[in-house]
């Protein structure tokens, strides 16, 4: 009997971050060696990013997932894709509107989480959308996914589809921000799958 890896099936798997290693690193790679994180560390009492049981413990640093420039080609989704974070806040600010994940390049697009439990995943550019939903929580892991389908943007939370918005565009991202945030915030994978 042949295993089927489901984070293959129909798709390719072009980001794998599982933030394995020791308590302290501040150096991680993702499984399909397309890229290389960069910006962990300490950077002062207040702001750091490094792996702790094996997860991305971020506080208002942000980690940059560019591997100068060599992840450019595979932000850029014609077709289908999957972008898939599964991540916990712990402790933030009582009114906070955390931009979770950024992607910027000719085309910029962010995912936000909101401390009233509404999220949103919105562009400034091709043409300008958004997706508002709710479901975000605080001191509880949640998957969060961007999936598009045939010209169809849908967003998960916990995947419960919460909003979607039709844009078939070109998207070209080029670079991948994950964002620090205001308290201490958990990731334990960012998995980015296209057709």
């Amino acid at each position: 009997m042949m295993l089927v890896n489901p984070y293959m099936f129909g798709a390719t798997l072009v980001v794998n971050y599982e933030f394995n290693g020791t308590d302290g690193d501040t150096t991680t790679t993702d499984s399909t060696g397309n890229t290389t994180a960069s910006g962990l560390g300490v950077q002062s009492g207040s702001q750091y990013a490094y792996i702790e049981t094996n997860n991305l413990l971020q506080a208002r640093k942000n980690v940059v997932i560019d591997n100068s420039g060599a992840l450019s080609p595979l932000l850029s989704f014609e077709g289908d894709f999957e972008i898939e974070i599964k991540t916990k806040f712990i402790n933030p600010y009582n009114f906070f509107a955390e931009n979770v994940l950024s992607l910027d390049g000719t085309d910029s697009f962010s995912l936000t989480i909101f401390a009233t439990g509404a999220v949103g995943f919105l562009s400034t550019t091709l043409n300008g959308f958004t997706i508002n939903g709710t479901g975000a929580a605080i001191n509880v892991y949640q998957t969060f996914k961007l999936k598009r389908e045939n010209g169809l943007i849908s967003l998960y939370v916990d995947d419960v589809l919460r909003g979607s918005v039709y844009n078939p565009s070109v998207m070209s991202a080029g670079r991948l921000e994950l964002r620090g945030t205001d308290g201490d915030r958990y990731t334990d994978y960012l998995r980015i799958k296209k057709a």
